[in-house]
């Protein structure tokens, strides 16, 4: 049989857990068992962390987080490992469905698609602070459109190979 993540199968049974762990031994873990997931993020309101190391996570995992007492309570969201990937309608269902989120990470591995993706961000929400880009494909234009629509306290970018000495005006602008 398939393989699941403490999350979909035995963390119901453990009243006592304070993070949701969709984490997986296998890379790239998409959850599938959501009905589950949704269940204890329902009935387990001391769970304030989610731990989504080395998923897979597109928006129907987020959905079903989403109106839980947990994502009522999450003001961070995303990763900072090189495996996991976060599709950009995740981080966009994350930032319209948890009222708290003020952090977010975008993982290596991810691909948010160009400077639009920032924008739509900024309509989702207006509460994100504090932005980390990982992702590989960032441009200067996606950084420009991120420090321009959002209201960053805090932007680190990390390992980004494609951004040029440009970068300094789209911050500044922003």
């Amino acid at each position: 049989g398939k393989n699941y993540s403490p999350a979909e199968t035995w963390q119901r049974h453990f009243p006592g857990l304070n993070f949701l762990l969709l984490s997986h031994d296998s890379p790239r873990y998409l959850p599938t068992r959501l009905d589950v997931v949704r269940e204890v993020a329902l009935t387990r309101p001391q769970i304030t962390g989610l731990d989504i190391a080395s998923c897979y996570v597109t928006a129907r995992v987020i959905e079903a987080i989403v109106g839980t007492p947990l994502g009522d309570q999450l003001d961070e969201f995303g990763a900072d490992d090189e495996v996991t990937v976060i599709e950009p309608e995740a981080f966009l269902a994350a930032a319209r469905g948890f009222p708290k989120l003020e952090d977010v990470y975008v993982p290596k591995g991810s691909s948010m698609g160009g400077p639009s993706f920032y924008i739509d961000l900024s309509r989702a929400t207006s509460r994100i602070i504090n932005l980390e880009i990982c992702d590989l494909d960032t441009t200067d234009a996606c950084v420009a459109a991120a420090c321009a629509h959002l209201r960053l306290v805090r932007l680190t970018l990390t390992l980004l190979v494609d951004l040029t000495s440009n970068i300094v005006e789209g911050i500044s602008a922003g």
